[in-house]
């Protein structure tokens, strides 16, 4: 089972500049905060992480693995399972099996997803959409099926209308979101994506629909 745990977002923590304990818990209140860093040596990534006590700066319990770069899908999952061991978390069988869909079973594909991802997060930047645009685009090319990349994409398409105004870049949104939809309709995201292509086309009965 699962406690009531709230898990704040990242792009929450990434939007508000949370980059210590301290800030963590004065902006969010958060009780727990979970730390990681990782790097590139050569073909390998080691990884490490620590669950801190934001009231003392304590650290409860911590981790760390190394993994072949080539091998993302290995050591996502193990950094996964790794952290819910910290949280003393117990996962139903059903939960367990979510850990281990990673939406591609293209390792590049989803190297320039999560690389999209993190360049969408800089939307400010219009450059910074460009890239993610390029980047999504690059993963569909791969592996068509991937529905996280058609959202992620339509995403960059609705950032880019939001940017220039011009109507085309919300209908190829649409599109984007659309197909994410059809490839997966468990997928969260891809009802996000819409809904932010509806409530700015004015359509927000269907945003709300999506959002829903």
């Amino acid at each position: 089972t699962i406690p009531n745990l709230q898990v704040v977002p990242a792009s929450e923590i990434h939007d508000r500049d949370i980059d210590t304990v301290e800030k963590a818990r004065a902006e969010f209140g958060a009780t727990l905060v979970l730390g990681g860093t990782f790097q590139f040596f050569g073909d390998q990534v080691p990884i490490s992480y620590a669950l801190i006590d934001p009231t003392n700066r304590r650290e409860l319990r911590a981790g760390s693995k190394q993994f072949a770069a080539a091998d993302p899908f290995t050591a996502q999952d193990a950094a996964i399972r790794d952290v819910v061991a910290l949280l003393e978390l117990e996962l139903t069988p059903p939960a367990h099996e979510t850990l281990r869909m990673f939406g591609t079973s293209h390792p590049q594909a989803y190297f320039l997803y999560t690389e999209g991802r993190g360049a969408l997060r800089n939307f400010h930047e219009k450059e910074n959409i460009e890239l993610a645009i390029n980047l999504f685009m690059q993963a569909t090319e791969l592996d068509p099926a991937y529905a996280a990349a058609h959202a992620g994409l339509g995403q960059g398409y609705w950032r880019k209308f939001s940017f220039t105004k011009e109507k085309g870049w919300l209908e190829q949104a649409e599109v984007a979101c659309e197909k994410a939809v059809s490839i997966d309709r468990q997928l969260s995201q891809a009802y996000t994506c819409l809904g932010l292509v509806n409530q700015s086309a004015g359509e927000y009965e269907r945003a709300e629909e999506e959002f829903n």
